[in-house]
């Protein structure tokens, strides 16, 4: 029985063509896999972005509430002022029912137009992406925003208190004084105005961070998405590129597998082409 003839020893060339598809077909998963995780990063993003435009909406919405609660309370603070047919209080109205409230010497200061104090430090609101910092500088600036805002919350409860309770004590006390209650009323109701219209700026400036933050986020998104389309773009080139090894490799083995698998590669070009082009 002859001897079967050992096979001719491959080329270099040889071997590139045989193993082009498969090198290929391992990029061509790569970018997928990166086209793929770049969508994924631009959903999140674009889900951020969502999320801050909801909070930024909040605070406009609670800034226009306090901004209204603020008017309303000017206007009642100018009515009962004009009932009583004499200037603003004073301190003379407070300070004989100052004895034993806690920080009246505040609220009387407060009532009589001194206060409440506007923060020491305002946020400091960037200018647009591209004029500014980092994110991260827009978030350290909403987290001083908040707590700048936290802290003229608290600070102005315990005073509130006690201008409460010396209005109280002055209604009572000056029942029978027309003009003097009317008076203590408007100083009440004053305050309340001016502390409103603080709160209602410090919401807005919240706003405005937040939408600065929004537009960061959409920014962040399509920077991603446009990643993730080119990754894709260059997966379809690699896809060519088996297509078109496969096609070569069918020529020169004259193998059935090879020309299916060069059919499969195109009719999916095709369609690729078909659904971008037509869908």
């Amino acid at each position: 029985m002859p001897d079967t003839p050992p096979d001719e020893p491959k080329s270099t060339f040889d071997r590139v063509i045989t193993a082009t598809p498969i090198v290929l077909t391992v990029v061509a998963t790569i970018f997928a896999g990166l086209s793929g995780s770049e969508m994924n990063l631009a959903m999140y993003w674009r889900s951020v972005a969502a999320q801050d435009q909801s909070k930024a909406g909040s605070q406009w919405a609670f800034a226009g509430f306090k901004r209204d609660r603020s008017l309303i309370l000017q206007g009642q603070t100018r009515t009962l002022l004009a009932a009583a047919d004499r200037g603003p209080a004073t301190a003379a109205d407070f300070a004989p029912f100052a004895a034993g409230v806690p920080d009246a010497d505040k609220a009387v200061a407060w009532l009589t137009g001194g206060g409440p104090p506007k923060p020491e430090s305002a946020p400091r609101v960037p200018h647009p992406p591209g004029e500014s910092g980092t994110r991260a500088d827009v978030d350290d600036d909403i987290r001083a925003a908040e707590a700048t805002a936290d802290a003229f919350d608290k600070s102005n409860g315990p005073v509130l208190k006690a201008a409460d309770a010396l209005d109280r004590a002055a209604l009572e006390r000056r029942a029978g004084d027309r003009p003097t209650a009317l008076a203590v009323q408007a100083a009440r109701a004053d305050l309340d105005h001016r502390r409103y219209l603080i709160e209602a700026r410090l919401n807005q400036d919240l706003g405005r961070l937040h939408e600065v933050r929004v537009t960061l986020s959409e920014a962040e998104s399509d920077r991603h998405r446009i990643k993730s389309k080119n990754f894709f773009y260059v997966m379809l080139v690699a896809q060519a590129g088996v297509t078109v090894a496969s096609v070569a490799l069918a020529q020169r083995k004259k193998s059935l597998f090879w020309v299916l698998a060069s059919l499969a590669g195109a009719v999916a070009i095709l369609c690729g082409v078909y659904v971008y082009l037509a869908i």
